[in-house]
């Protein structure tokens, strides 16, 4: 139930924050590639794992998965911004 929950927490707050960030003029395309890159990314995903599973078992293949997560998430903390900066985020959209 947790995973459920992270996962529809990603996709509404990833869509939303897509949305709010994209131009008026590219909104559409932009969410076009964001639909079509969640639709084709599970089928691709679940073929490589399955593979994965046949040659380096369940648990070295669940291990990996976690580790890659685990390293994009060191990554994306290391590359964040620190301190105060320009942009105000979503409530430069709030109406005042």
């Amino acid at each position: 139930m947790a995973v459920g929950f992270g996962l529809i927490l990603y996709l509404s707050t990833g869509q939303a924050t897509l949305q709010l960030a994209a131009p008026n003029q590219v909104r559409g395309r932009l969410m076009a590639l964001w639909a079509m890159t969640l639709s084709a990314s599970a089928p691709i995903g679940h073929l490589l794992a399955g593979q994965a599973v046949v040659w380096l078992g369940v648990v070295n293949v669940l291990i990996l998965a976690a580790s890659g997560c685990g390293l994009v998430a060191i990554v994306l903390l290391l590359a964040a911004p620190v301190g105060n900066t320009e942009d105000k985020g979503l409530a430069e959209h709030l109406p005042a």
